[in-house]
Order: structure tokens, then C-alpha cells, then sequence
């Protein structure tokens, strides 16, 4: 006659020196957690719905410890951000607004004549400007 074994007793007997009763051979490690974890289904899951409420609670706290703003007083990215926005007006902390003007190539940007378009297109440039600012 064989003896029937429970569930515990079969799992107390299949730990022994690490080896399975039934084959002889010996178990690998993920046999070995996944009968510990079966073993002890209560406590997984009470520690998992545990972690669950932990990351819940603390979600809010953690995302208002993030930051949008990147400012690293002393780098040169930041100098650079500053510098323009002191000597521009614009740019640095926000998307910079640049004027770019191409010259016919061969003349030069110094004359008396390129310096005249320049001023009059910038002036053009200022006009649209501030009337599309004021809509």
C-alpha cells in the first residue's frame, strides 16, 4: 500500500539536499524560488499589494519632486542663455526670434548702400513685428 502524501509533506520531502524525490536529479534555482513562492503564496501577495499601496501613496510626492527647468547656474549653456537675453532681448529662456538677411553674393556687408538695405529691412522686419505682437 502507498502512502499518499499532502502538499506539504511532498514539498518538505522534494527540498531535501536540493534534489527532486521523484528523478534524482538536482533542481535549478528557478524551481527552487518558484516552489518557495508557491510555498508562501500569502506572503508574496501581501508584500506585492503592500509595495502596490507604498508606490501609490508616494506617486504624488515624486512627481512634484520633478522639474521642467533645467537652470545650472555656471555652465556655459546657461551664461550663453543669459548673455543673449540681456543683449537681445529675446531668446535664451525662450525660442529666439532671428532675423536673417542673405546679401547678392559678391557684395559686401560694409558699404554705405548694404548698410542702408539692412537698416531698412530690419525697420520693415521691427513694423511686422510688433503688429503681429499686438494682435
Amino acid at each position: 500500500m502507498t502512502q499518499r502524501l499532502g502538499a506539504r509533506q511532498w514539498r518538505r520531502r522534494r527540498s531535501v539536499a536540493g534534489r527532486d524525490d521523484r528523478s534524482g536529479r538536482k533542481r535549478g534555482p528557478l524551481v527552487a524560488l518558484t516552489d518557495r513562492v508557491l510555498t508562501h503564496r500569502r506572503f508574496v501577495v501581501v508584500f506585492w499589494l503592500a509595495a502596490a499601496v507604498a508606490g501609490a501613496a508616494s506617486a504624488p510626492s515624486a512627481t512634484q519632486a520633478l522639474s521642467q527647468r533645467s537652470a545650472l547656474p555656471g555652465k556655459s549653456g546657461y551664461e550663453a542663455n543669459r548673455l543673449i537675453q540681456r543683449l537681445y532681448g529675446n531668446g535664451g529662456a525662450t525660442a529666439p526670434f532671428v532675423a536673417v538677411l542673405s546679401l547678392p553674393s559678391g557684395q559686401p556687408g560694409a558699404t554705405p548702400s548694404a548698410r542702408a538695405a539692412v537698416g531698412g529691412a530690419a525697420r520693415r522686419a521691427s513694423a511686422r513685428a510688433s503688429g503681429l505682437a499686438s494682435r
